[in-house]
């Protein structure tokens, strides 16, 4: 099972505050049955892409000892980064580095406030200028249970890959997103978003279980099958 959306690394964002916590999140992944975990700070354009590569790999390096250290077997982490669309986020050089490890797959925010269609123009160019493939990140976060969902209607054209919250799958909301997306056929992938061990632990059995109970297991074993060949994993 993959974590597509985690915070794991430390020092790097909001998420884990110091190796301690990294370790204890990539635990509980564990011991809910993930595998492998795309960890994904926040890229906000903030500094060049340079810096930030450098900074995630510091951090990444220092985790990687840490876990190496305490003999103990824990999922595979794949380096990715979660990107802020904004007006500014083209200025930056280099964003095709920024795409999940392996693939050409860019996890992109988008601001809670209302889209102006330069965002979806963003979305476009940084699609055609590197030749990406786009995933839209936490995309429960923008859906509405009472209509008026023109806003992902107009992303579904462009056929990014969704990623749900898997915390939003037990609310009625998720519950109605998973059922909508899947009548649009729209491709999607599950993540946890998780940050530290307090108040936004990582929450991936329970949502499966859900998911299992709901659509069957031949459901989420496409989703899985999907999510593993665009990381290039043949099997586990």
């Amino acid at each position: 099972m993959i974590d597509f959306h985690s915070h794991i690394l430390p020092e790097m964002d909001d998420g884990a505050n110091d190796v301690e916590e990294s370790l204890a999140l990539l635990a509980e992944l564990k011991s809910q049955g993930v595998t492998k975990v795309v960890a994904t700070p926040h890229y906000r354009g903030r500094c060049s892409v340079k810096r930030f590569l450098f900074d995630r790999q510091k951090s990444y390096d220092k985790l990687k000892a840490a876990m190496d250290a305490t003999g103990e077997e824990y999922p595979e982490i794949i380096l990715g980064a979660e990107i802020a669309i904004s007006e500014y986020i083209l200025q930056h050089h280099g964003l095709d580095r920024l795409c999940i490890q392996g693939t050409d797959y860019l996890m992109a925010e988008m601001p809670n406030r209302n889209w102006e269609p330069f965002l979806y123009h963003v979305l476009y160019t940084l699609a055609a200028q590197y030749k990406l493939k786009i995933m839209i990140a936490h995309i429960d976060r923008y859906f509405s249970t009472i209509g008026r969902n023109e806003k992902i209607m107009k992303l579904i054209e462009m056929q990014p890959v969704f990623q749900i919250n898997t915390p939003a799958l037990m609310l009625r909301k998720g519950k109605k997103l998973l059922k909508w997306l899947n009548l649009f056929d729209a491709k999607m992938v599950f993540g946890t978003d998780c940050h530290n061990m307090k108040n936004r632990k990582p929450f991936y059995k329970g949502p499966m279980s859900y998911v299992v109970k709901k659509y069957g297991e031949d459901f989420l074993d496409d989703i899985n099958l999907f999510g593993k060949n665009m990381l290039g994993v043949e099997s586990e």
